[in-house]
């Protein structure tokens, strides 16, 4: 307890550890990760306000923000030399989350909201390379869908958000083809909720920790 966060704590082993390449027509050669990932992710504070307002119309909401997703990347690195180049991913993920809103007076009807969401990715990276050690910052966009459904109100519908963008640094542990992934960013996809009167709007992305394993070709 009172740790950093692991991922980054280990990053001065992980420095040790790489053993430094000599300059070599292999290590300038094109990369391909398949990598699968899961991440932790979390909206709060994210400036939305639908939650709020649906809170005032069936009492406060019981779930936090907190949403686990898992999905796969194919990145492609294309190294301008033996210590640094610059790269390109396409990622997919998705998850499930519920909102259940209650008012413990029994004055208000309870309701409960569910997201179902698919994120597509694309992601440009600037990467270093120091042996068998990758770090990496990208900038991305893509798209988020979600099936959004409110139960009590019988209101279902299929939407898009229509900015998204992803910041985003991370590492690669490579131990043959075989490789390690942790990464944190943030991911901003707002969504404006158009059943709605007064243009409530719900975030469906948010700052994100992730780990991952993959297979390089």
């Amino acid at each position: 307890s009172g740790s950093g966060p692991p991922a980054w704590g280990l990053l001065p082993l992980l420095l040790v550890l790489g053993t430094p390449l000599p300059p070599s027509t292999e290590a300038a050669e094109t990369l391909y990760f398949l990598t699968l990932k899961r991440a932790r992710m979390s909206a709060e504070g994210a400036g939305d306000n639908l939650l709020e307002r649906l809170a005032e119309e069936h009492g406060e909401v019981q779930d936090d923000r907190e949403v686990a997703t898992s999905g796969v990347e194919l990145g492609i690195y294309a190294a301008a030399s033996s210590r640094y180049g610059i790269g390109v991913s396409l990622e997919v993920h998705d998850y499930a989350k519920e909102y259940d809103f209650s008012d413990n007076g029994g004055g208000l009807p309870p309701e409960q909201i569910r997201l179902e969401t698919r994120a597509l990715l694309y992601t440009l990276n600037g990467f270093l390379r120091f042996g068998r050690f990758l770090p990496y910052v990208g900038l991305g966009t893509g798209n988020y869908y979600v099936k959004y459904r409110e139960r009590a109100a019988g209101v279902s519908f299929i939407d898009t958000a229509p900015q998204v963008w992803t910041v985003r640094a991370g590492f690669r542990m490579l131990f043959g083809r075989l490789g390690l992934l942790a990464e944190a960013g943030q991911i901003r996809a707002p969504l404006t909720i158009r059943s709605r009167s007064e243009q409530s709007t719900l975030e469906l992305g948010g700052d994100y920790t992730a780990l991952g394993i993959s297979w390089s070709f």
